[in-house]
């Protein structure tokens, strides 16, 4: 399914990724960093606006840490449990219904501070974010228009690639199966990306109107807090026909693995949840020390794109270290993930 609607939103999905698998330290550790990074790209910040949202990012992430995330290790802690006794089609249910919910009460926690901050919003930066947007998709239109043989295949491959990281290794005749049943889930990305753009859209209208941060908190409340209400029929039957063959997918995985198997994926859910639990209760971006190569490296897991770099000559303080150590001088855009072997000298360059 499509993640990015409003990039507000989008990168605070990123605190939701725990329940992929992802490292809880570092998105928590970086996420006000990611959040400015990805705003500045599609909204090119004032230095007024990125002040703004530094000050409103730590109280917001703080809350978070005690509120919303005990919630996510009692989520994780009870399909460990699910796992250990063998998957039923009540479970797979119910993990639905808890991830649905976890998702509303994140983007009910950001709305109002995401109406703070569009209607801020002037209109040189509202034609930056339009232009962004029509270059995302035309990157998303042409990897649709690939052949559906082509990316149902990709999407096979990486569903191994993420059960072998869960499960450990897979045999040949899993892999097998696993590609076959991938193979035959319904291909519904026309659908989802139509419905992102529909949300796009949307979300355009209302920053060329007169606004204001109420007004604009409530049209994101409709949009992603409650989006069953206003989204088309077509894509309420694509959600629906994707749950329903992955969950008899999941069911039939869960069939053929092995103790081993089971094990590994439960041990790996407890080192998420140790990790959660170990996290600061507090987050201040200026009480962190320097950045740290391992940390960026470990940031690949959350994306298969460059993350965009804001200029240099503009950059917050928050990036404009990274922004030496990349020593990017002509260019905005560096990956995030680079191997450890290609990243740039300690050195900052004169």
């Amino acid at each position: 399914m499509p993640e990015r609607h409003h990039p507000w939103l989008w990168c605070l999905v990123l605190l939701l990724l725990a329940l992929a698998g992802c490292s809880l330290t570092t998105t928590y550790r970086y996420a006000d960093r990611i959040i400015l990074w990805q705003l500045d790209h599609y909204f090119d910040l004032n230095s007024n606006q990125r002040h703004d949202l530094a000050q409103r990012l730590t109280p917001l992430l703080t809350r978070h840490r005690h509120e919303a995330l005990p919630q996510y290790e009692t989520f994780l802690r009870e399909i460990g449990q699910r796992i250990e006794q063998g998957l039923t089609g009540p479970d797979v249910d119910w993990a639905y219904a808890t991830y649905d919910r976890l998702r509303a009460d994140l983007f009910e926690r950001v709305v109002a501070e995401s109406g703070v901050f569009l209607a801020s919003v002037d209109a040189r930066q509202v034609r930056t974010f339009e232009s962004v947007l029509q270059k995302d998709n035309a990157k998303t239109e042409r990897l649709v228009q690939n052949p559906p043989s082509e990316r149902l295949s990709k999407r096979a491959e990486a569903t191994l690639d993420w059960l072998k990281d869960w499960l450990g290794p897979l045999t040949k005749e899993q892999q097998e199966r696993i590609r076959e049943w991938s193979l035959g889930l319904p291909d519904v990305q026309e659908v989802l990306v139509a419905y992102q753009q529909q949300r796009q859209q949307e979300l355009l209208t209302l920053l060329h109107q007169p606004r204001t941060p109420e007004r604009i908190a409530r049209e994101l409340h409709t949009m992603f807090v409650s989006p069953d209400k206003t989204a088309p029929q077509s894509y309420h039957n694509a959600v629906r026909q994707m749950r329903e063959a992955a969950k008899t997918m999941v069911l039939s995985i869960d069939q053929h693995v092995t103790p081993e198997q089971r094990h590994h994926a439960v041990t790996k859910l407890q080192r998420l949840i140790d990790a959660g639990s170990a996290l600061p209760w507090s987050h201040s971006l200026a009480s962190r020390p320097p950045d740290r190569r391992g940390d960026f490296h470990a940031l690949k897991r959350y994306s298969r794109r460059p993350w965009p770099l804001p200029k240099t000559k503009r950059a917050s303080i928050s990036t404009r270290h990274w922004s030496r150590r990349a020593g990017k001088s002509k260019t905005t855009r560096a990956p995030i993930f680079m191997l450890d072997e290609e990243w740039p000298s300690e050195t900052s360059p004169s």
